[in-house]
């Protein structure tokens, strides 16, 4: 009796110290294989991917460089090795997947599986679903690595149970993606969500694009390092004079803000009102109830939020922004893999 009363205080013991992720891995090998899904997130350094459930859980999760520069193909079959290991490592095969979900830059497109056209990446019409189907033997969807984010927190994150939501991505540069009743808007031409190229002043600064006044002149990372660097040229007071030109970034220029600096502020401010005045178009446009802002700047947002709100106030027919929500994104650095694999899990669905 003795030797039972131990080995039951035994198993109870291991029971509490294990792991979340470990009680998400014994979750997975109880469910059926057609419940789990693969998610890849292809960024300009670092390619994340991950094992995720049909409810949207990651259970494992890896990330080896991109190295875009050895090209396309180079970069494609290593993700494929990266995928085996993880399955490999969690004890499953890749007949237990049901499909693959991959985010990309773009411009993309997902009929034909091909990435057009990318700058951070520097490819032209590399083939993408083909070469991994092939080295995966599992169907790959492919989406804008923006849409895909924007998937995921409308399907798992600060957008769940809404109907109409819009993301922002803020970082170096603006992406963003809109999501309407449990789909993603891609469009006919496969080019719905370029937030970042909605103009605010056809006379306004230059974008990356080569057009004038795009949102991304005024609310990127890239944008408010030039409006600090251009007021420090200027001889504007500041705190940030403090700092050599080389060292200003965005992250210390909200530091700055933060800290009352009154130059800062305004910067900041702008951004933020920029992105209201687009937010109040699009809650006109579309009766959207729920704008989700995310990426590295909307680190900034206790010094975003009241000049987004402010700058809503000045496009929107206050009828239909009563109702709406300005929120944080809520799935960080996981939103690509979440929402890659939430459009696999869409796209392919179950096997019966």
């Amino acid at each position: 009796m003795a030797k039972k009363k131990v080995s039951k205080t035994r198993k109870k013991t291991a029971k509490k110290t294990l792991s979340a992720r470990d009680r998400l891995k014994r979750k997975a090998a109880r469910q059926r294989p057609e419940n789990l899904f693969l998610g890849v997130d292809l960024g300009g350094t670092d390619t994340k991917m991950g094992i995720v459930t049909a409810d949207g859980q990651i259970i494992a999760q890896a990330k080896i460089p991109t190295l875009a520069e050895r090209g396309g193909p180079d970069t494609i079959r290593r993700i494929a090795a990266a995928l085996k290991d993880l399955l490999r490592q969690n004890g499953l095969r890749q007949s237990d997947i049901c499909g693959i979900g991959f985010g990309s830059p773009g411009p993309l497109s997902t009929k034909r599986g091909i990435v057009i056209e990318t700058g951070n990446l520097k490819w032209v019409n590399v083939a993408v679903r083909a070469p991994l189907q092939r080295l995966m033997r599992l169907p790959v969807v492919l989406h804008n690595d923006a849409n895909a984010a924007a998937y995921g927190e409308f399907w798992r994150g600060a957008g769940r149970g809404s109907s109409i939501m819009v993301l922002y991505t803020l970082g170096t540069g603006v992406g963003g993606g809109i999501c309407l009743f449990n789909d993603l808007l891609v469009g006919p031409g496969e080019n719905a969500g370029e937030l970042g190229h909605m103009i605010i002043d056809p006379n306004g600064p230059l974008c990356p694009c080569g057009r004038r006044g795009c949102l991304e002149a005024y609310s990127s990372a890239k944008a408010v390092v030039r409006e600090a660097l251009a007021a420090l040229d200027a001889g504007e007071p500041t705190t940030l004079s403090n700092v050599p030109r080389d060292q200003i970034t965005a992250k210390r220029v909200f530091e700055a803000a933060r800290d009352g600096d009154a130059l800062a502020r305004r910067i900041f401010h702008d951004v933020g009102w920029a992105l209201g005045l687009t937010s109040g178009n699009l809650i006109n446009a579309l009766n959207a109830e729920v704008f989700v802002f995310g990426g590295a700047m909307s680190g900034a947002w206790e010094v975003l939020y009241d000049a987004i709100l402010e700058g809503a106030r000045t496009s929107a027919m206050a009828m239909s922004l009563k109702d709406v929500r300005f929120v944080r994104a809520q799935l960080g650095e996981n939103a690509g893999i979440i929402g890659a694999a939430g459009l696999a899990v869409k796209e392919f669905g179950k096997r019966r």
